[in-house]
C-alpha cells in the first residue's frame, strides 16, 4: 500500500493501480477493523482510475469506498468527484451533501465550495431539461440551512417502479384520433434521467422526473402557441428569450397530443375573454416548485404553488417563487395546504387549472389526492381543469388510474420520450 502511495504520487497511475490492487488481495478476508483501510484502498483505486479517464472503473471503487466506511467524508467526496465526472450531476451534488454531514468543521469550507460550484452547473442543467432558460435560478436548498441538518435516503423498493408492462395501455380512454407520429425529441447530451436524488432535507427538497416533464410539455405548447401566432404577447421564457439563452424548443409536430391541444384551447379561450385574463393555476405539492414555476414562466400564468407547513418552513419553496416572480407579468404565491384538512379549503383561490406532478406514491395517497381536488373545485364556484403527471408503479398504478375516471372527458397519454410516465387531463 505504501509503495502504491508513493507511485500514485509520482504520477505512475499505472503502477499504483496494480499495487492497490494487490493490496486488496492480501485483504481478501479483513477482520472488522480492516474496514476503513479496505475503504482507503478503494477510494485511492477511485482516484487513480479518474485519473486514467476510466470512469466506470472509478466509480465502482468510489461506491465500494462508501458502502465500507459511510462515515468517512474522503470517501464521499471522491465518489462526488467521480459521480460529476461521470454526469451524473445529481447523484453528485447528494453525494457532496452526505460529505457534508459526515465531516468536520475545519473540512467544510472546501467541501461546500465545490458544491456551490456543482449547484450552478445543476441549476443549468435543470434549464436545459425544463426547456425554461430562467429555472437556471432555481434554488435546491435553503442559503441560509446549507448545509442541510438531515440527509435522508431514498427507500422505494427497487420492483415497485420496475415490475410493469410499459407497452400497456392506460386505463382510462385514449382519443389519438388528432395525433400524428413524433419523430424523437433532440435534447441535450447533459440530460440524465436519473433525477430523483435527494437534494435536501427529504422528498419535498427534490426536483422530481414528473415536474421536469410536466415543464418539457408546456414548453413545447408555447413554442407551438408562437409559431401558429395565437398569443399576442411574449411570455418570459417564450422561443425569442430561449433561443438567446441556447435552450431550444420541440417544434409542433413533435408535441401534437390530445392533451396538449385542450391547453391550448384554454389558453386561446382566456386570452379571448373581455378582461383577457391570465391563466390561473394551483400546483399541488410543488417540493421545489418546478413544474408550477415553469407554468408561471412558460404560460405567463398566475401561480398559486402549495405544499405542507413543513415544507414551506423550510424555505425553499418560497425563495424560487420569489425569485420567478420577478420575471413574470403576474402573481407567484406560495400557500401552504394540507390534503387531509379540510380547514385549509378556506384559503384556496379560485382558479382555471390545477397541477399534480408525481403526486401518488401508494393506494392510501389517492383519496386524499381526489378529496383535494373536489375542494379546489368547490373553491373555484365552477369546473376546473385537471393536469397529473403520473409514474407508473406496480403497487398502485391500477387503483389510481381508475380514481382518474372521476374527471369529466379523461385522457391519458403517453410521454413520448419515456413511457413509464402518462399526462393525464380531465375536468373536475
Amino acid at each position: 500500500r505504501a509503495e502504491a502511495i508513493v507511485a500514485a504520487q509520482n504520477g505512475d497511475t499505472g503502477q499504483a493501480i496494480s499495487l492497490f490492487q494487490e493490496a486488496l488481495a492480501q485483504l481478501s478476508s479483513p477482520p472488522l477493523q480492516s474496514n476503513r483501510l479496505v475503504a482507503e484502498i478503494h477510494e485511492m483505486l477511485a482516484q487513480c482510475h479518474l485519473v486514467e479517464d476510466q470512469l466506470e472503473l472509478a466509480l465502482t471503487h468510489a461506491e465500494t469506498a462508501v458502502a465500507v466506511a459511510p462515515s468517512w467524508t474522503d470517501a464521499h467526496v471522491t465518489l462526488a468527484r467521480v459521480l460529476r465526472e461521470n454526469k451524473l450531476l445529481w447523484a453528485s451534488w447528494n453525494s457532496y451533501l452526505s460529505a457534508l454531514q459526515s465531516t468536520d468543521p475545519s473540512q467544510q469550507p472546501d467541501i461546500k465550495a465545490e458544491a456551490l460550484e456543482l449547484h450552478a452547473l445543476l441549476q443549468q442543467d435543470l434549464a436545459l431539461q425544463t426547456r425554461t432558460p430562467s429555472l437556471s435560478r432555481l434554488q435546491l436548498f435553503n442559503p441560509l440551512h446549507f448545509p442541510p441538518a438531515v440527509i435522508m435516503q431514498d427507500t422505494t423498493p427497487q420492483d415497485a417502479e420496475d415490475d410493469v408492462d410499459y407497452t400497456s395501455a392506460p386505463l382510462v380512454p385514449i382519443d389519438c384520433s388528432q395525433a400524428t407520429s413524433e419523430p424523437e425529441m433532440s435534447v441535450p447530451s447533459t440530460i440524465n434521467w436519473a433525477i430523483s436524488t435527494t437534494l435536501g432535507q427529504g422528498t419535498s427538497v427534490r426536483v422530481w422526473e414528473c415536474g421536469i416533464i410536466f415543464a418539457r410539455w408546456i414548453a413545447a405548447i408555447t413554442q407551438a402557441s408562437t409559431d401558429t401566432a395565437s398569443h399576442s404577447h411574449a411570455t418570459p421564457d417564450s422561443p425569442a428569450a430561449s433561443d438567446a439563452c441556447g435552450c431550444h424548443h420541440p417544434s409542433l409536430d413533435v408535441m401534437n397530443m390530445a392533451c396538449s391541444q385542450r391547453l391550448a384551447q384554454l389558453l386561446d379561450s382566456l386570452q379571448a375573454s373581455p378582461r383577457g385574463s391570465p391563466l390561473k393555476l394551483l400546483e399541488l405539492g410543488s417540493g421545489t416548485g418546478v413544474a408550477g414555476l415553469a407554468a408561471a414562466l412558460q404560460l405567463d400564468a398566475a401561480v398559486t404553488l402549495t405544499d405542507t407547513p413543513q415544507v414551506l418552513s423550510e424555505g425553499v419553496l418560497t425563495i424560487n417563487a420569489s425569485h420567478v416572480e420577478l420575471l413574470c407579468h403576474h402573481p407567484v404565491a406560495t400557500m401552504a395546504l394540507e390534503w387531509t384538512s379540510q380547514s385549509s379549503s378556506k384559503t384556496i383561490p379560485q382558479v382555471d387549472m390545477v397541477v399534480a406532478t408525481d403526486a401518488v406514491y401508494n393506494q392510501g395517497s389517492i383519496d386524499p389526492l381526489f378529496d383535494v381536488l373536489s375542494r379546489v373545485r368547490s373553491a373555484a364556484g365552477a369546473r376546473v381543469w385537471v393536469v397529473l403527471v403520473h409514474k407508473r408503479r406496480r403497487h398502485c398504478h391500477d387503483a389510481f388510474m381508475q380514481a382518474c375516471n372521476q374527471l369529466q372527458d379523461v385522457m391519458a397519454e403517453p410521454w413520448h420520450e419515456d413511457k413509464r410516465f402518462s399526462i393525464i387531463s380531465g375536468w373536475l
